[in-house]
């Protein structure tokens, strides 16, 4: 995360992106309110004022915190189509969506945002990971080769992603599918 002092930068979009008026970007927030859950469809925020928490729930009821993202800092960054993770308000919270484009052009320029993106594909890698593991046991033979063939799989790219640039996750899961199994990841 960006210092406050240096996150104002970031609050402002990029120069040759046009931003929605304001009173169809802003979301106010109470403490305790949710952003997102894992599971909703992905979309990305700026923290505009005020405070989150964004953490893992684990299915044992336990919690891990990944960070706190603070005014500047997007949140929400993935690969999948959905959140694996969940944000919640700690104090009162204004945010803003991000575009896809602002995005793109933030992540040319911010090499911290950019990391933290690499980082949240090595999650949602574990993520898959572990899925597919859990409900390996529980398939037929066939079934359970195809899982372990993709715990293999997110496991190797994900010790390639810690190296190199990598490529949106979800290009790759739909170029893989139909050999993994199916439907997206």
């Amino acid at each position: 995360m960006l210092a406050v002092s240096q996150s104002v930068d970031r609050c402002t979009p990029p120069a040759g992106v046009d931003p929605a008026p304001k009173s169809v970007r802003v979301r106010r927030m109470g403490r305790g309110e949710t952003l997102f859950h894992a599971g909703e469809p992905r979309r990305l925020y700026r923290v505009e004022r005020g405070a989150l928490c964004h953490y893992l729930r684990w299915d044992d009821g336990h919690h891990e915190v990944i960070e706190f993202a603070f005014p500047g800092d997007i949140i929400g960054l993935g690969h999948l189509d959905v959140h694996t993770s969940t944000a919640q308000a700690v104090a009162k919270t204004i945010v803003s969506p991000v575009s896809e484009e602002e995005f793109e052009q933030l992540l040319e320029t911010d090499g911290q945002l950019a990391a933290r993106f690499r980082a949240a594909a090595d999650r949602e890698f574990d993520f898959l990971r572990m899925r597919a593991l859990a409900t390996a046991g529980k398939l037929p033979a066939a079934g359970r080769v195809r899982k372990g063939m993709q715990a293999e799989l997110a496991d190797h790219l994900s010790i390639c992603t810690r190296h190199q640039a990598i490529k949106p996750f979800r290009r790759f899961s739909e170029a893989f599918a139909p050999l993994l199994g199916g439907g997206k990841g």
